[in-house]
């Protein structure tokens, strides 16, 4: 998800101005990737628990918005320019989002964990203690604070491209620590380790918020615009079609717990 530390953003002084200047494009929502909330499942076709729910509020609130994967930089310069409507966004330590945000949908906590079954096995928590280590990370996942691991040479990592191959990878003992963010590892216990074999321990590393929506407070009359994405969220919740506590789509939800 996208981190906004470092980027300066000037507030237009009227925010509820509608702007005309770009009536003509279409709204877009720049996003990362970032499973299960935000992912390429084929060739320029994405899927996720944040995008369909994103989907489902624009529709609701009849806006036409255009999808856009963007590379965090390029997002970065988009934002900068007061080109994007919406983005998804990952809280970063020392800012207050709503300082340089207008949240339209309320965010979901998520926890960046460790899980191992060897109990000879030390709770690692500093980067630098991960260093001569057999770690697997699943393949293109975002590790937010701790993505420098990744360049530490003297690790040996599995890069697997599912949960599944990263447990087999567990058991086999090609790896000691999986590192992944927890909303991914939803009945992973009972999915995988039913038989009372083995024992999943884990422990967390860092939280932090996600956005599935976000209104940029460079973008001019992007308050009115995020307030009308926020009616349309809320009446979906009272209608029954998005669940108020996990802030997903229903419909996801049944099927997770199937």
């Amino acid at each position: 998800m996208l981190s906004l530390a470092a980027v300066s953003i000037s507030v237009p002084a009227n925010q509820t101005e509608v702007n005309s200047a770009k009536s003509t494009k279409p709204i877009e929502q720049h996003f990362l990737i970032f499973p299960p909330y935000w992912e390429q499942v084929g060739e320029n076709i994405f899927s996720g628990l944040h995008y369909r729910l994103a989907k489902k509020i624009y529709q609701h609130a009849n806006i036409d918005v255009r999808f856009v994967n963007t590379p965090y930089q390029r997002m970065q310069f988009q934002v900068e320019q007061g080109n994007v409507a919406f983005i998804n966004y990952g809280e970063v330590k020392g800012v207050n989002t709503e300082d340089i945000l207008h949240v339209c949908v309320p965010p979901t906590e998520i926890t960046l964990r460790v899980y191992y079954l060897k109990d000879s096995l030390s709770e690692i928590v500093n980067i630098e203690d991960f260093s001569h280590q057999k770690i697997i990370i699943v393949h293109g996942l975002p590790l937010g604070e701790y993505e420098s691991i990744k360049q530490d040479s003297t690790i040996s990592f599995m890069t697997p491209r599912s949960i599944e191959s990263a447990m087999n990878g567990l058991k086999a003992g090609r790896g000691d620590y999986f590192i992944t963010f927890d909303n991914l590892m939803t009945n992973a216990k009972q999915k995988y380790f039913s038989s009372g074999r083995y024992e999943l321990k884990n422990y967390p590393l860092y939280s932090l918020l996600g956005y599935p929506i976000v209104t940029p407070k460079s973008y001019k009359g992007g308050k009115a615009l995020c307030e009308r994405i926020k009616a349309s969220y809320y009446q979906l919740v009272k209608q029954g079609i998005v669940d108020g506590e996990q802030k997903v789509l229903v419909s996801d939800l049944v099927s997770t717990k199937d």
